[in-house]
């Protein structure tokens, strides 16, 4: 079988795999609480597992890095748990990595992002990557890659009620290792206060952007309805993010990249 881990390569295999145009996988995670029932690692277990799982379907199409472990988690730092990059640290951490793949030939970089918090910093990345290099550099949340499957499946009917640590991302644990999931300390605690124009959850991000100091809204760290979660749910929205992965990379490795042509006067 074809090795999809980038980290198990040797430097000569890794030539190999630029020759051979692989879409290099960067997942992008984050430690921070998630409520009294899930541990710290949710966002990298979730973004770790949709990418890896991808490469190893598609072993021809994908090379996965390692993941990058934490994020940016300034508005969650009242709860014990939450480990945070400032901005500056974020961004230049995972635009170096990225570059070093660049340099290395592999034109098509796919972030991978598994945390909220990261999206803006990891916009200002690949748009870097993209204007800097060679290569280009694109951007989605695992979340978003399985949106159809989340909308189908979730039971919980506040839109609240499948955001951080709720329905989602505790059915997601539940199917990745059940036994780390505190199931006697499953708690509903949907913010009251969240309007049309301030509502994001789950499958994106509404037209304003904002996020609040996370204990402003939530005594717990829970920002839904863990309740209505299962480890069946979990397993189905997973296996949609990761069919959609393989298709979005299809496409991006298909994506030409043209000659700059530059219309400076001389």
């Amino acid at each position: 079988m074809v090795e999809p881990l980038f980290r198990r390569l040797t430097w000569e295999e890794v030539n190999g795999r630029v020759r051979e145009g692989r879409v290099i996988l960067l997942p992008v995670g984050a430690i921070e609480q998630h409520g009294p029932h899930l541990p710290v690692d949710t966002d990298n277990v979730a973004v770790a597992r949709v990418c890896t799982e991808a490469a190893s379907r598609a072993p021809d199409l994908l090379l996965c890095l390692p993941t990058v472990h934490y994020g940016f988690n300034e508005q969650g730092l009242d709860f014990p748990g939450t480990i945070s990059v400032t901005e500056d640290h974020f961004i230049g951490y995972c635009y170096d990595v990225c570059a070093s793949v660049a340099r290395m030939g592999f034109k098509k970089i796919l972030v991978v992002n598994g945390h909220g918090g990261n999206v803006p910093f990891l916009e200002i990345v690949v748009r870097l990557i993209t204007a800097r290099t060679g290569s280009v550099a694109a951007l989605v949340n695992w979340w978003d890659l399985a949106a159809d499957a989340i909308a189908r499946l979730r039971e919980s009917p506040h839109p609240g009620a499948i955001d951080h640590a709720g329905e989602v991302e505790t059915s997601v644990y539940l199917a990745c290792d059940p036994g780390m999931v505190k199931r006697d300390r499953l708690t509903r605690e949907v913010p009251s206060v969240r309007g049309r124009w301030f509502w994001g959850g789950a499958s994106g991000f509404g037209a304003v952007r904002m996020m609040n100091v996370a204990s402003r809204i939530t005594t717990g760290g829970t920002f839904g309805d863990p309740t209505h979660s299962s480890a069946e749910k979990g397993g189905q929205m997973l296996q949609a993010a990761v069919e959609n992965l393989i298709d979005l990379a299809r496409e991006f490795r298909d994506l030409p990249i043209q000659p700059r042509v530059s219309h400076l006067l001389p």
